[in-house]
């Protein structure tokens, strides 16, 4: 199963890691386990092919295909890596609230 990456809006600077039965194109929303409940983040890359037990999975796909453009996209990574913050709080800051709320 691949270990795929996963950038949460929240106080990481890194992407999450979690399992999947296949992969994953970068850009693509998910819903995964975090603490007690549940969370979307988006796939940033796919890490490996070796699972880690400890490593949960991803409950849910949301989209099919990435639903960012590519360009958007970058400038979150690129915000995410320079500006002292992670992907997942860029994204946060330069995406609407429905876009995590797995509309």
């Amino acid at each position: 199963m691949p270990e795929i990456h996963v950038a949460v809006p929240g106080p990481w600077w890194t992407a999450l890691s979690y399992n999947y039965e296949k992969q994953l194109q970068e850009g693509v929303r998910v819903k995964v386990p975090l603490g007690k409940g549940m969370r979307v983040g988006i796939v940033v890359s796919e890490a490996s092919d070796d699972s880690v037990e400890e490593t949960k999975n991803i409950a849910a796909v949301i989209d099919d295909n990435p639903v960012l453009p590519s360009e958007l996209w970058e400038t979150i990574k690129y915000f995410g890596a320079n500006w002292f913050t992670g992907t997942g709080s860029a994204a946060k800051c330069l995406l609407p609230a429905a876009f995590f709320d797995g509309e």
